[in-house]
């Protein structure tokens, strides 16, 4: 029965999730195409990657924006409400504009059991849809495209791109992509299509050669023109790339409390700040900056690219990345969930503070769990342990194993009952014994949490008043 409300709508696309992941093109290709092909009306920028993907889009999206196009972002998991996923000029899709595409793709998802027609939709796939046709609808000059996961057989994949972006690969989802490094990067490369250009920050030899090979086997297709791969790479870094990948350094020189400013003297943006902390962030912040630069001057003069650029990079707020909601002590909301990502907010809260932090954590229980652990105790002076709302949420009895086995010593280990104790902690923040305190772990964790303190991602607006102050260095939370 088709839902005829949002709320409906919703625990519709959700009861989807019961077909489970399945990796393939068929099934949404036949969707877009049976709905008029609505991914042929404005150009995609396709971002795949392990960390960063997100961070990387909102980046280019902003810049984009800033620089007069109409620009669709398309990311996930959202946080908090649904419709986070889809934004057009860092407007959410509205919940009547959700319905109204659904009940179209519904009609065809209906007449799938006929002969010759694939597997019905999954979840990821159906969101995927709307998500096209919605920016369709909307009249998008351009869109940014993040993959659900991995990338040569997401459901993003159908869409045809005008560029790929991979961000940095790391072991994340081995049950579906591969069990090492090299195969879950020829899975991410698969986003390379014929005669597009590749951008990525990876320069590790492994990863790097895998999206080398996929860029050059595309341009020996008869099909499609040369498409050029670029990698950017900090200065001063000791790396050694192929002649035929063109190499771009960036220069990152910390402003204050994990801040960065950016130089790229090859496209001759100069020292700009970045709003997302963190080196890391640098790194995508060079990366966004690259193909925001190629993407201009492809479409316009280029005169002024670098002053968007500065906008773009100025402004951009990703939620849930390294989010400090406030300070005097410091309490930062994180959505680090696998071993490279927690080990960049380590290095992070090392540059915000010399003090130890209360780690409050929830991982899930295929996230590397003994490598979160080590890399997490460096900068802990205590770690409060609440099992993320999922089913693979890790059981605190089975993280305290893990905890001692790790033989990690100087670091109080307690279990937190729900979301209300966290709340509670933070807003008394005399009860944190580092001082400071960093949320980390799980979008599913940061998600209730920000929901719990009535943060509203839609408009950044809150109600508590733990987030009426604002200080000098603050990250925000204004969308572009």
């Amino acid at each position: 029965m088709m839902p005829t409300n949002y709320n409906d709508a919703i625990n519709y696309l959700f009861t989807l999730r019961t077909n489970g992941t399945k990796l393939g093109l068929e099934s949404i290709r036949y969707l877009l195409d049976k709905l008029g092909s609505p991914d042929k009306n404005c150009d995609y920028i396709h971002i795949a990657g392990t960390n960063g993907k997100g961070s990387t889009a909102a980046m280019i999206a902003a810049i984009l924006q800033a620089s007069g196009f109409k620009v669709g972002l398309f990311t996930s998991p959202h946080l908090i409400n649904f419709t986070e996923r889809i934004k057009v000029n860092s407007r959410q899709i509205s919940q009547k504009n959700i319905l109204e595409h659904l009940k179209k793709i519904n009609s065809v998802i209906q007449n799938m059991n006929e002969i010759n027609t694939p597997r019905k939709p999954t979840f990821f796939e159906v969101v995927t849809t709307i998500a096209v046709r919605h920016f369709a609808k909307e009249k998008c000059d351009v869109v940014i495209m993040e993959t659900g996961m991995g990338g040569r057989l997401d459901a993003t994949n159908a869409v045809k791109s005008c560029a790929s972006v991979i961000t940095k690969i790391d072991l994340d989802h081995t049950k579906w992509l591969g069990d090492t490094i090299e195969k879950i990067a020829i899975e991410k490369a698969g986003i390379i299509k014929q005669g597009i250009p590749v951008f990525t920050s990876n320069t590790d030899e492994t990863p790097l050669a895998a999206i080398r090979k996929a860029s050059i086997d595309k341009k020996k297709s008869p099909d499609g023109c040369p498409g050029q791969l670029t990698t950017v790479s900090p200065k001063k870094a000791q790396i050694n790339i192929p002649k035929d990948i063109d190499l771009v350094i960036y220069n990152a020189n910390h402003v204050k409390h994990g801040f960065y400013n950016l130089e790229i003297d090859s496209i001759a943006l100069k020292s700009t700040f970045i709003n997302l902390q963190g080196r890391h962030q640098a790194e995508n912040a060079a990366l966004a900056a690259v193909v925001s630069n190629w993407y201009l001057k492809t479409k316009k003069s280029g005169k002024k690219s670098i002053e968007f650029i500065k906008n773009g990079l100025k402004n951009v707020a990703w939620p849930g990345r390294c989010q400090t909601i406030s300070k005097n002590p410091y309490v930062i909301l994180d959505c680090a969930h696998n071993p490279n990502g927690i080990k960049q907010l380590v290095k992070t809260l090392k540059e915000i503070s010399n003090d130890k932090w209360s780690v409050i954590l929830g991982i899930l229980d295929d996230k590397y769990p003994n490598e979160l652990i080590k890399s997490i105790s460096e900068i802990a002076c205590e770690i409060l342990y609440i099992k993320p709302d999922s089913q693979r949420g890790l059981s605190f009895v089975k993280f305290s194993e893990l905890f001692n086995k790790c033989n990690v010593t100087g670091i109080k280990l307690k279990s937190l009952a729900d979301i209300n104790e966290i709340k509670t902690i933070i807003q008394n923040k005399k009860n944190i014994n580092g001082g400071n305190c960093v949320v980390t772990g799980s979008c599913y964790l940061i998600g209730d949490l920000l929901s719990n303190l009535k943060m509203n991602v839609r408009d950044n607006r809150t109600d508590d008043p733990l987030f009426k102050q604002r200080k000098p260095y603050v990250a925000s939370f204004k969308q572009v």
